[in-house]
């Protein structure tokens, strides 16, 4: 049986939030996003992994819109869901940073 959930875990209140995306059959992952995003006028993603394009990857995009992208071929989609979760929950601030969010200030 397919479910699908969706939530938002926020990292600081109206600031910087991480968007997920979920879909399984049984314990099984088919399809899932999880993205980085700060507020600044408006929301914006900073980091993003995913399944589009039939092979899981993750973008970084920039604050000018600059995306690199990340290849993870051959990892099976709940390995790379968990890896997601972590790296971002270990590198938000990094990321941040990286593509050039440094001006948003922690609470």
């Amino acid at each position: 049986m397919v479910t699908k959930r969706e939530w938002i875990e926020w990292y600081i209140w109206d600031k910087i939030r991480v968007r997920v995306r979920m879909e399984k059959d049984g314990a099984e992952i088919i399809d899932f996003t999880i993205q980085l995003e700060v507020n600044d006028a408006g929301w914006n993603p900073v980091v993003r992994y995913n399944y589009a394009h039939g092979t899981p990857h993750r973008d970084l995009i920039h604050k000018n819109r600059k995306k690199e992208k990340l290849w993870m071929h051959g990892k099976m989609l709940n390995e790379v869901f968990n890896y997601a979760k972590e790296d971002i929950i270990k590198n938000w601030r990094k990321y941040l940073k990286e593509c050039g969010y440094d001006e948003i200030e922690e609470e």
